[in-house]
């Protein structure tokens, strides 16, 4: 059953369908389990049953969507690969599961009211909770060999681009098929029958005397009326959906006389089937709606559009902390809370497919210059906007979840800049102004395709976008002006000078965000679908092209017209919210003002989807992006677009991982009360994590994206960094200290009251010194036969002996299944013993209790981590041992995507510890924000610097023609700002998060690591090349025909030797001068001067510096500028070569001038900055010092972009590097004989 086999509009209408039932299914089932687990007299046995269905629904819609709504946009990856993701992804087996745990749910939902209905007072058929212990695994497990034979025979069909099942025997397929009639439909509504039929007889039509009942027993048989009547209609329901789809697959196997559309048809009758459920439940049970009544009950103050409590003062006050008022009930408190939570999971959600599908929209149409069509651009400038919407929108809503919002003036302006959401809104009005514009431009192209008026044209786009994000600006710029953050209330209030401006502002916002648009888009768009679609034209006057031009334009108009319909919808409900809840502060509950906001993310996630569902030209973009290779008449793409996405995520897990990883660590080297024995266990997990993640990133970096060096230093380099031997150290450290948690677990619970058995200082030094002994003498045999591959380009295990590698992976293999069955052996004795151990003969106090709760919530947290472990290192090891021990090809991409499961592994556990310990949890929320903050941007930059400037240095190094005189002096910057950011991320992080060691060592340390002096060598380097560049461009353009001016390879060498021997010497006073000081608790490096003058002569000669280099590179520029743009022109006109070398100067010249100015205004700041800290009393805090110098880094940032940007033959070789793409010969540029500017034409 493939979505390609049946025609466009089918496959489009039932992706359409399903993808509302998916988002209906997953919303509704999870509001029945937050109702029945939220509130404490909704948790009585059969509604658990109730959340166990609900989940299995659940699992039905979220393992649906890949095979039936993602295949009309990807092609399916082939292979070993492909039949990977077949079983686990896109071939629904999952799905199939959930399914399967529902009927049984169902069936078991009728035993027990058979039970309670006609044996009310039999004990045996109570269910009770530990009966529901037993019958919720029962059910998944019985689901999960139900299904294992459809896991075992589906397999990915080259020949039909889609996953099919692959029976051995023609026999089995029919068997499958047999049993899942009989267990799935036949068998459970023949019990489901005979069990409720009885119920019925016995609750309607048995005879009672209702005057010999008391109102107590009428009540108890209302309610049984009522529960017994919403499982019998969702249990019918069942039947007509179940047995439809169960038939027709029976038929399927025995005939197949049915095209693919029924079998969809079946999948949406499964699906409905899930998401009428929670309906069912509101409609006929009083107390379930009442529930929901009351979770979306409208009790507290009016909010803006994004959630702010107006006061009487005229003053607003944003959600970035739960907000409670004291006279409101607890329950209500708890209410928002929960609220708060379910909102901040689905925008997680929406905002990272926002941001990814907004990205490959952006990427689509720039990558492909047939995409490149005016009426894009604005789409391209509608998914910036939608990005920028929702990058800026997460720290409002999902960080304030985790973390306390800074005081002071770093509060204010993070309110300004971050946490208030106000940049959020300057891109959502941006997409307002942008969707406008597209509607006019479908207006013009359609009403008047022949007049050039309203054609766009290049021109005409830059003003629009230019004009969309000045709009923004403009109309945003009052909450920017009136943004503060409050100590008192802990958050972001607007702070209005008169009580009238808020209202004002809010109906500007109303009428100019909502209504006008809306008029302008309604009216243009009525008068364009009535043009396409209704007026009658005479198709036989039309020639093929004026049909095919037709065709594309309504293909074109139905996206934009869907995305604004789209638009419409979300938009109008939260300006309707916004507006009336700023005139009637008892309009709407928290629920309303999350449902609102969530909308307004809903519009912007699903954008890239309606392009690719409703636009056959952009799926197929979309598809060849994610696909393989094509070659083309023009030029020949070979574009790995896979090693780019692997590289992506992988880089995206590795930030995750060490941020993560290092905030477990900070926070429990921090804080004296999580400085227990398992912490240092979770910790030493955690070093190896962030180890695992540093080492194994070369490797999958270089394999994927870059060609390694020969000979000897390709053989030193496999070994130590590219082969990743060095990750699996700490990988297999990992494996050992989570034994060692689950051995420290045992004796804590098992046998709490031993001394011998307690975890000591002394006992864990020796655990963690074993640990990573053991890890390196079990990895010794990989360093010892990694070698490099000159043909191949890649580091391999070469092993003198089969027996060998059979040996190793055996023990490998071993050493997994090992811990992993060390571990069920031990959680399985502690789990029995904190859940199930029966305590009635000794009754616990109050203290042994919260004893017991600490110990199960710390063991649950621990063994979900080992779950997980075992997961994806088991996965791992499969693959290795199937690698080396069989015959099979596994491609590095499969290599590198199990890795990414190992990587997955590490990241996660920090966000595990976090949601399962109540106490890390508040440790996070009590972290500065601003540390956070500063260390989330300076790890981003710094990766930005490091990869950028290395893709820089491999392009002049690996192209001949790129080694020019100024191509040497950009080489040399780039090293030096990979310099510095290496060795300033070191000072930032200690001087921000730990506490600097004392004595030689910690004198030493700022010498040389964390003071930062080596970074400022690398960045003076930096400044002393801008200034030789600035040179080179002086005389190259001033005395372009004088030889002894010209750049050559013997003064750059000189020029490059003389700059780093200056850095060195201009930093070497620092370097004296540096030691460390006990400051607020804490130890910093500081510059600490014997006397006060010298101080002041370090502060002159550092702006003497700045001021002389800024100074020569304007009055060197100045000329330059002067002769290549203001210069008048020669009374002889020039030659076609001459002016081809003309605009090969102002090229090049207008890049470094860029990068120059960037470098000013970055660097200024900066200097300003020292002078005040060294020679006057003005309190510089370090997180001060750190975003001046985040400054510097962003500088060294972007250079790599101006560089990709400004140049095109940079652009292309970026391209050629890092793609793999390889492109037809540029045109022939000016040929000149003049020697100086042959240099030029290179670059």
């Amino acid at each position: 059953m493939s979505m390609r086999s049946v025609p466009d509009t089918i496959a489009i209408t039932c992706a359409t369908v399903l993808s509302v039932l998916v988002i209906v299914v997953i919303t509704g089932n999870s509001t029945v389990c937050t109702i029945i687990l939220k509130y404490r007299d909704m948790r009585i046995p059969i509604n658990f049953l109730l959340v166990n269905l609900a989940v299995s629904d659940i699992m039905i819609a979220i393992f649906l969507a890949p095979e039936y709504i993602f295949s009309l946009m990807f092609t399916h990856p082939n292979g070993v690969t492909g039949t990977v993701l077949c079983r686990l992804l896109t071939g629904g087996n999952f799905a199939w599961v959930g399914a399967s745990s529902s009927v049984f749910t169902l069936v078991f939902i009728a035993i027990e009211r058979y039970y309670a209905v006609i044996y009310p007072y039999d004990e045996k058929g109570k269910l009770t909770h530990t009966k529901l212990k037993v019958i919720i695994p029962f059910c998944w497990i019985l689901a999960f060999i139900l299904n294992v034979p459809t896991f075992l025979a589906l397999n990915f069909k080259n020949t039909l681009g889609d996953c099919e099942e692959d029976w051995p025997q023609e026999w089995m397929g029919i068997a499958n098929s047999m049993n899942w009639l009989v267990t799935m439909t036949v068998l459970p509504m023949t019990l489901m029958t005979a069990f409720y039929s009885r119920i019925v007889c016995t609750l309607w039509f048995t005879p009672t005397d209702d005057n010999q009942l008391s109102h107590r027993q009428k009540a108890v048989i209302k309610l049984r009326k009522r529960v017994t009547a919403m499982v019998i209609t969702v249990s019918f329901i069942f039947g007509v959906c179940w047995f439809t789809d169960s038939t027709f697959y029976f038929l399927h196997f025995i005939n197949s006389p049915y095209c693919d559309v029924v079998f969809y048809i079946t999948t949406i009758l499964i699906l409905f089937n899930s998401a009428v459920n929670p309906f069912v439940y509101a409609l006929i049970n009083q107390r379930f709606r009442q529930k929901i009544k009351t979770m979306f009950r409208c009790n507290c103050v009016a909010t803006n559009r994004i959630g702010p409590t107006i006061h009487s003062t005229g003053k607003i006050v944003l959600p970035i902390v739960a907000t409670t008022l004291p006279n409101l009930q607890d329950k209500v408190n708890a209410g928002e809370n929960s609220a708060g939570v379910f909102t901040t999971a689905v925008l997680s959600i929406l905002i990272f497919v926002g941001i990814i599908g907004n990205s490959m929209v952006c990427i689509v149409i720039l990558k492909h210059r047939d995409m490149r069509v005016p009426i894009n651009y604005l789409l391209v400038n509608l998914a910036m906007a939608d990005i920028m919407f929702a990058s800026f929108i997460a720290p409002q809503y999902i960080l304030s979840q985790t973390f306390t919002h800074p005081g002071g003036v770093t509060g204010k302006v993070l309110c300004k800049l971050l946490t208030g959401g106000n940049f959020a809104w300057v891109g959502a009005a941006s997409s307002v102004f942008t969707l406008v514009n597209i509607s006019m431009e479908r207006y013009y192209a359609v009403m008047y395709p022949l007049s050039n008026k309203g054609n766009l044209s290049k021109r005409k786009i830059m003003v629009i976008i230019s004009g969309a994000w000045m709009f923004s600006v403009i109309v945003n710029a009052p909450v920017f002006l009136v943004v503060e953050f409050i100590n008192e209330s802990s958050a972001c209030e607007r702070k209005w000078p008169e009580k009238w401006m808020p209202r004002a502002y809010n109906v500007a916002w109303f009428v100019v965000m909502a209504i006008i648009p809306l008029t302008v888009m309604a009216a243009l768009y009525s008068r364009v679908v009535y043009r396409l679609w209704f007026q009658p034209a005479e198709n036989s006057e039309l020639t093929q092209q004026q049909k095919g031009v037709l065709k594309l334009r309504k293909r074109v108009t139905l996206a934009v017209v869907v995305v604004s319909v789209i638009f419409g919808v979300c938009w109008i409900t939260d300006s309707i919210v916004y507006i009336v809840s700023h005139f009637n502060t008892e309009s709407f509950g928290p629920a309303v003002y999350s449902v609102s906001n969530t909308m307004i993310m809903l519009n912007s996630a699903v954008n890239p989807f309606v392009y690719g569902l409703v636009n056959q030209r952009f799926r197929r973009k979309i598809k060849i992006m994610l696909g393989c290779t094509f070659t083309s008449r023009k030029m020949v793409i070979e574009f790995e677009s896979t090693h780019v996405v692997i590289t992506a995520v992988f880089l995206l897990l590795v930030v995750v991982d060490i941020a993560g990883n290092t905030l477990v660590c900070l926070i429990i080297k921090r804080h004296l009360q999580t400085r227990i024995t398992i912490n240092y266990l979770l910790v030493n997990l955690a070093v190896s994590d962030i180890l695992f993640a540093t080492f194994i990133t070369p490797k999958v970096i270089v394999s994927l994206n870059l060609r390694q060096p020969n000979g000897v230093a390709g053989l030193v380099l496999c070994k130590l960094l590219t082969g990743g031997n060095l990750a699996w150290i700490p990988g297999i450290t990992s494996v050992f200290t989570l034994v060692a948690i689950s051995f420290e677990r045992y004796y804590t619970v098992v046998y709490p009251l031993d001394p011998n058995r307690k975890l000591t200082q002394h006992k864990l030094k020796i655990i963690v010194l074993c640990s990573w002994a053991f890890s390196a003498v079990f990895n010794l045999p990989k360093f010892l036969t990694r070698t490099f591959d000159e043909q191949k380009n890649h580091c391999i295990q070469s092993w003198p002996k089969t027996w060998m590698i059979t040996t190793y992976c055996l023990a490998w293999l071993l050493l997994v299944i090992a811990s992993a069955v060390i571990m069920i052996a031990l959680y399985s004795k502690v789990v029995y013993t904190l859940w199930f151990k029966s305590n009635d003969n000794n009754p616990l106090n109050h203290k042994q209790q919260s004893v017991l709760r600490v110990r199960k919530r710390v063991t649950l947290m621990v063994i979900t981590v080992s779950f997980i472990f075992a997961v994806c290192w088991g996965t791992e090891s499969i693959e290795y041992v199937l690698r080396f021990l069989t015959s099979l090809e596994i491609s590095f991409v499969q290599i590198t995507i199990v890795d990414m499961m190992v990587l997955f592994n590490s990241a996660v556990n920090p966000f595990v510890y976090a949601l399962l310990n109540h106490h890390f949890r508040q440790k996070i929320k009590g972290y500065e924000v601003s540390s956070i903050v500063i260390t989330t941007v300076l790890l981003i930059l710094v990766v930005l610097v490091v990869t950028g400037n290395i893709v820089v240095c491999l392009i002049i190094k690996r192209n001949r023609q790129m080694r020019t005189p100024i191509n040497y002096l950009l080489m040399n910057l780039a090293v030096s700002d990979i310099l510095f950011a290496t060795f300033i991320t070191t000072k930032l992080i200690f001087g921000l998060n730990l506490s600097h060691p004392e004595g030689a060592v910690g004198s030493i340390l700022c010498k040389l690591v964390t003071g930062g002096n080596f970074a400022w060598i690398a960045g003076v380097s930096s400044i002393v090349t801008l200034v030789t560049v600035a040179v080179e461009r002086y005389y190259t353009v001033v005395y372009p025909m004088d030889p002894n001016r010209k750049m050559t390879k013997r003064k750059l060498k000189v020029i490059l030797f003389c700059s780093w021997i200056f850095s060195v010497i201009f930093n070497i006073p620092l370097f004296l001068a540096r030691t460390y000081e006990r400051k607020d608790g804490t130890n910093h490096c500081v510059l600490s001067w014997p006397e006060k003058w010298m101080s002041t002569a370090s502060c002159l000669s550092w702006v003497f510096l700045i001021v002389t280099a800024i100074g020569l590179m304007i009055t060197l520029y100045s000329q330059v500028v002067c002769s290549l743009w203001l210069k008048p022109k020669s009374c002889f006109p020039l030659s076609f070569e001459q002016q081809g070398v003309i605009r090969v100067r102002k090229r090049i010249t207008f890049m470094v001038i860029t990068v120059s100015v960037i470098f000013a205004v970055c660097w200024g700041p900066e200097s300003v900055e020292y002078v005040l800290r060294n020679s006057t009393t003005l309190q510089v805090t370090f997180v001060h010092i750190a975003i001046v110098d985040i400054l510097v880094l962003f500088n060294s940032a972007v250079n790599p972009f101006l560089y990709a940007l400004l140049n095109h033959q940079f652009r292309q070789e970026i391209r050629r590097v890092i793609f793999g793409t390889r492109i037809a010969a540029p045109r022939p540029r000016a040929k000149t004989n003049e020697k100086s500017t042959t240099v030029e034409t290179k670059l």
